[in-house]
């Protein structure tokens, strides 16, 4: 289920005011979409995707200053715990965070998303969601990228991704070769 909220809720003021206020409260000055996107598109860490970079809270502190600000502003904005997140995602567009709960992150192969809140800064805006566990969350592939790249787990979580998806492909190709056995009975 997907909620959305204001960062202050409860006004009548408006999103960008809303903003501005948590972005002051952390200290946060903020830059405008492209430039936020011009920094992240910089970062030499993280995994990523075509609409931003993924990182894991521990690589926070190889952050540039700015996006660490703008990290901090965020979840000021979503009222989140820092125990509330594992990942990050820092948007390629605009200035878009997206705060990713795998609780699993260590302990899974391919850990499940299990709620999720994204932060638009220049609206003053968080929607939130929550995945259900018998429902068909969202995992996660190649976790060691996100991580920093001197991190004592980041070669073993490499190679315990590989074995399970050597597993995972044996598995498949026996379900392929199933229908072919019955179309020749």
């Amino acid at each position: 289920m997907a909620c959305s909220s204001r960062g202050d809720e409860g006004s009548t003021k408006t999103p960008k005011a809303a903003a501005s206020r948590a972005e002051r409260a952390v200290g946060y000055s903020p830059m405008d979409g492209s430039a936020f996107a011009r920094e992240v598109a910089r970062l030499a860490l993280g995994k990523r995707m075509p609409d931003g970079v993924y990182v894991h809270i521990e690589a926070l502190p190889a952050l540039p200053e700015e996006i660490r600000s703008a990290v901090d502003a965020a979840r000021s904005l979503a009222r989140l715990d820092e125990s509330a997140f594992q990942v990050i995602k820092l948007a390629l567009r605009g200035r878009k965070l997206s705060f990713l709960a795998y609780p699993r992150f260590f302990d899974e192969a391919f850990p499940t998303l299990t709620a999720s809140w994204v932060v638009d800064l220049a609206a003053g805006t968080v929607t939130s969601r929550a995945y259900a566990a018998e429902g068909n969350p969202p995992i996660l592939h190649r976790k060691e990228l996100l991580l920093p790249l001197d991190h004592t787990l980041r070669g073993e979580l490499a190679a315990e991704v590989e074995r399970s998806s050597r597993c995972r492909s044996r598995t498949s190709l026996k379900w392929q070769e199933i229908p072919k056995s019955l179309a020749k009975g």
